[in-house]
C-alpha cells in the first residue's frame, strides 16, 4: 500500500502540473479523404514519405500526407479483407506485409504486386493476423490468435509462423513447441536478436481469461522462456503490445492496463530511477492500472529524442478490436512520460482523439506524434510533447540529509530570478510542510526546511515547484 500511495503521488502531480500546448491536425471523413475514421495501424514509407494505413472497412490505405489517398481493397485489388490490422515495411524498403483480420496474410513488392497466403494455400495456422516482426537476420516472424478462428472458421489452430530469408515457412504452436497457447497478438525483436512474445488469452472479445501463457522469450539458439504471474513478477498474462527501448530493455502494456518494465540484460536510466519509487526487483518495474485510470494499454512508443514512452489507451477488459467492437466507449487517449517523470495527458475532454481508443502511435524525426484512433482518424502533434513554459534541464535539485532528523538542506540551481516552493506530502497525500522563497536569484540558492514534529517518521515525497509549475520529485525518509 505504501508503495502504491507514493507512486501515485508521483504520477499525480506529473499528469496535472503541466501546461498542454499542443496543437493537433485532425484527419477523418469530415476533414479530409481518408476513406474510414477505424485506423488500426501505421507504417511509415521514409523513401516515399508517405504512411500505409491499415483501416477498417476500406483494406490498405496509402497517404503521401497530402491530398492523395489511394485506398486497396477488396474491389480494386488482392487484398482478400478490408479488415486491415497491421502493415509492416521490410527494412530494404522493398517489401511490404499486410496482417489481415480474417483474410490471411498479403505480401506487396516493390512492384505492388500482390501474393495472398492464406490457411488453404499455405502453412497459415490461422487467417486473423495481429504482427509482421523482421528479426535481424531477415526473417520474419509472423503472430495469429486461434481464438477467432475457432469464433469464425471452427477450427482450432493459431501460434507464430517463423518466414526466413529464404522463404521456408516454419509454424510455432503449443502442440509442437513450448508455446503454452495459440493466441499471440503481439511480438518485438531486441537487440540480440532474441524474439519476445506477448499473448493473450479469451474466449471471446469480451471474455477475457486469466490463465494465459503471458510473456515468452525465444532466443536464436536454447530454450525458450516462459514469465507469466506464477513464476515471475508480470502483472497479467494478457499482452497487448512490446517494445524495444535504446537500452535493449523491455517495455510491454496489458489487457488491465498495467506498464512494465523488464530489463533482461541490464538495467536502464529509468529502471535505475524509478526503482527507488516503484520498488523495482530483479530488473521488472511496474506501473500499476490504477496510474492510467484503469484504462488498458493498447499500443506503446517512443521518442528517442526525448527518451519518452507513449502509451495508447482504451476501455478496460474489453478487447478493442475494431471489427468486433467498432464504437467501444471511452475513457481513452494518450499517455507519455519520461525517466525524469515528467508525464503528459493528451486525453482530456477538449482533445480531438479524448473518445476514442488509441490503436497506434508513430513519433517521426522531429518528435511530432501521429496517432492512429478506433473511430476518430488520424491526429497529428505539431508540437513534440507537452512541455513546462520553462527548461527544467537548467533546474537541479540536491537534497541532504537523507534519511533526515529535523533540519533538510536543499541546493537548488536556477537559471533566473524565479519563485520558489517545495511540498512535503505523506504516503496518505497530504501536504505536512509547504514553504516558498521569493524571487531567489539564478545559480546555486542553498535553502533549509525545519521538519516539525508533527512530521513523523516514514517515507515521504518532496515537490519543487518553480513558478507554480513542478519540476523536480524526491524521495525522501523521515527519521
Amino acid at each position: 500500500m505504501k508503495t502504491y500511495l507514493i507512486t501515485y503521488l508521483l504520477l499525480f502531480f506529473s499528469f496535472y502540473s503541466y501546461s498542454q500546448t499542443q496543437d493537433w491536425k485532425v484527419y477523418n471523413t469530415e476533414t479530409s479523404a481518408i476513406p474510414s475514421n477505424f485506423v488500426n495501424d501505421m507504417c511509415y514509407d521514409e523513401a516515399a514519405d508517405a504512411f500505409w494505413l491499415a483501416t477498417i472497412g476500406e483494406g490498405l490505405v496509402h497517404w503521401d500526407k497530402g491530398d492523395k489517398w489511394t485506398a486497396y481493397n477488396t474491389q480494386n485489388s488482392k487484398i482478400p479483407n478490408d479488415s486491415i490490422f497491421y502493415v509492416m515495411q521490410t527494412k530494404d524498403q522493398q517489401n511490404m506485409w499486410v496482417a489481415t483480420f480474417g483474410g490471411g496474410l498479403v505480401h506487396i513488392d516493390s512492384k505492388k504486386n500482390m501474393q495472398v497466403y492464406d490457411r488453404e494455400n499455405s502453412d497459415l495456422p490461422s487467417n486473423f493476423v495481429t504482427r509482421i516482426v523482421e528479426d535481424n537476420q531477415g526473417n520474419l516472424w509472423i503472430t495469429t490468435l486461434e481464438f477467432m478462428s475457432v469464433m469464425v472458421d471452427n477450427v482450432e489452430n493459431g501460434g507464430i509462423v517463423k518466414i526466413d530469408k529464404t522463404g521456408n515457412w516454419t509454424v510455432f504452436n503449443k502442440e509442437n513447441s513450448p508455446l503454452p497457447t495459440n493466441n499471440v497478438f503481439s511480438l518485438a525483436v531486441d537487440q540480440n536478436d532474441h524474439v519476445w512474445v506477448g499473448t493473450i488469452n479469451a474466449a471471446s472479445p469480451t471474455e477475457i481469461l486469466e490463465d494465459g501463457a503471458g510473456l515468452v522469450r525465444i532466443p536464436p539458439e536454447g530454450e525458450w522462456e516462459i514469465y507469466n504471474t506464477e513464476n515471475s513478477l508480470i502483472p497479467s498474462n494478457n499482452i497487448m503490445d512490446i517494445i524495444i527501448d535504446d537500452s535493449n530493455s523491455l517495455w510491454f502494456g496489458d489487457l488491465h492496463g498495467n506498464l512494465t518494465l523488464f530489463c533482461p540484460y541490464e538495467t536502464n536510466p529509468v529502471y535505475d530511477f524509478m526503482q527507488h519509487f516503484l520498488d523495482g526487483q530483479d530488473g521488472w518495474l511496474t506501473l500499476k492500472n490504477e496510474l492510467l485510470f484503469n484504462n488498458q494499454i493498447l499500443c506503446l512508443a517512443t521518442n528517442r529524442e526525448q527518451n519518452a514512452i507513449y502509451l495508447g489507451v482504451g476501455p478496460p477488459d474489453l478487447l478493442c478490436f475494431p471489427i468486433i467492437n467498432p464504437t467501444a466507449p471511452p475513457p481513452s487517449g494518450i499517455f507519455y512520460f519520461t525517466p525524469q517523470m515528467d508525464q503528459g495527458n493528451f486525453s482530456t475532454e477538449d482533445h480531438p482523439i479524448a473518445d476514442f481508443p488509441v490503436n497506434d502511435i508513430f513519433v517521426d524525426m522531429n518528435n511530432q506524434a501521429w496517432i492512429a484512433t478506433q473511430g476518430g482518424g488520424i491526429a497529428h502533434s505539431v508540437n513534440s510533447t507537452s512541455s513546462p513554459t520553462f527548461d527544467s534541464t537548467t533546474i537541479s535539485l540536491h537534497i541532504y540529509p537523507n534519511p533526515v532528523q529535523e533540519q533538510l538542506q536543499m541546493e537548488v540551481t536556477l537559471p533566473a530570478h524565479q519563485l520558489v516552493e517545495v511540498r512535503l506530502y505523506d504516503i496518505q497525500g497530504r501536504v505536512c510542510v509547504q514553504q516558498s522563497w521569493q524571487h531567489l536569484q539564478s545559480g546555486v540558492q542553498p535553502l533549509s526546511v525545519p521538519l516539525s514534529t508533527d512530521v513523523h517518521a516514514g517515507s515521504y515525497v518532496l515537490e519543487l515547484l518553480i513558478d507554480g509549475e513542478q519540476v523536480k520529485v524526491e524521495k525522501l525518509v523521515k527519521e
